[in-house]
């Protein structure tokens, strides 16, 4: 009810569950795809007509899906600032959705044995919908998020009676030391509060408590590198108010690779264009550095690569 949800994250611990057989969450087209069958004045209008025309729909329920999503990407991203911020929370919801979803899967292991991910991909022009890849086979961001939960190795940070604890499920059947770096973010600053190493036995799930203390506008990030993989995870309380800014990436686009190196905390990188990125959707810390590989679609017809950032406000 009212503007937000802000308990998004302890109201879907609610829904536990042996196997889950069917999860659907529901996120928008590229915009290089949404291009090619939608004009720029429908994508970024108030009217709202052309993306309830091209998204799915369920006769069964009492409003249509994109309804849904107008509501849930609002009330946990944050009120839509311009038609362009609506249009990027209609994308990056998936991502987040699926990525808290993933994670209490994951850190659930043995209790829950398994998820089904309802859908791989669209069989016609969808503006939004279930689907992880478009129609023109161009992975939405909340493919990146399923890509980033479905490692071997993956991380999360979960807050319960009190306390933060860090899970790192190892599903391969190797054991293996992950190096922990814990910091906190707050308006835009970074600051490193621990590190130690942890060891994460092949084929389980191990918890480690935290003796940390949070405020509702911080970010608490732990990052996990290991000889299998590396994974980031990251708690903040409440909603994940996002906001575009700019200036905080520098970046160039060369021999099929995109190469940025953070001036500040970003929590979101969005690359647009007609490819399939290596990674999308990513967070970066202060002075890091990152190569994304991409290849250009078959049938692509601009080669320009956009770049986007997105911080906490």
């Amino acid at each position: 009810s009212g503007k937000t949800l802000n308990d998004y994250k302890e109201e879907l611990k609610k829904y536990r569950a042996r196997f889950i057989a069917e999860e659907p969450i529901y996120g928008a087209t590229s915009l290089s795809s949404l291009r090619r069958f939608m004009s720029d004045e429908e994508i970024f209008s108030q009217d709202m007509d052309m993306w309830l025309f091209h998204s799915k729909g369920n006769p069964a329920l009492s409003q249509e899906l994109m309804m849904y999503m107008i509501h849930f990407a609002e009330r946990v991203l944050g009120e839509f600032k311009t038609p362009q911020d609506r249009y990027f929370k209609f994308q990056y919801f998936m991502y987040e959705w699926l990525r808290v979803i993933m994670e209490q899967a994951r850190r659930e292991k043995w209790f829950c044995s398994g998820v089904v991910f309802w859908m791989l991909n669209d069989c016609w022009t969808a503006a939004s919908g279930w689907a992880l890849i478009d129609y023109f086979n161009k992975p939405k961001l909340g493919y990146y998020s399923f890509k980033r939960c479905a490692k071997s190795i993956v991380g999360s940070i979960d807050f319960e009676n009190g306390k933060y604890t860090l899970y790192i499920s190892n599903d391969s059947l190797t054991d293996c030391q992950v190096d922990v770096t814990l910091y906190k973010v707050k308006n835009g600053l970074q600051q490193k509060v621990n590190s130690f190493a942890l060891n994460a036995p092949a084929n389980e799930c191990v918890a480690q408590s935290l003796n940390i203390s949070l405020q509702p506008d911080e970010v608490l990030i732990a990052e996990l590198e290991s000889p299998v993989n590396d994974c980031r995870a990251f708690y903040k309380h409440e909603d994940l108010n996002l906001q575009k800014v700019e200036n905080s990436v520098e970046y160039s686009v060369e021999n099929g690779q995109v190469v940025l190196v953070a001036k500040a905390y970003v929590h979101a990188v969005v690359l647009e264009g007609e490819a399939i990125f290596e990674d999308n959707g990513f967070s970066m810390l202060v002075g890091e550095k990152k190569i994304v590989p991409y290849r250009y679609l078959q049938d692509a017809l601009n080669q320009g690569i956009n770049v986007e950032t997105y911080t906490l406000s």
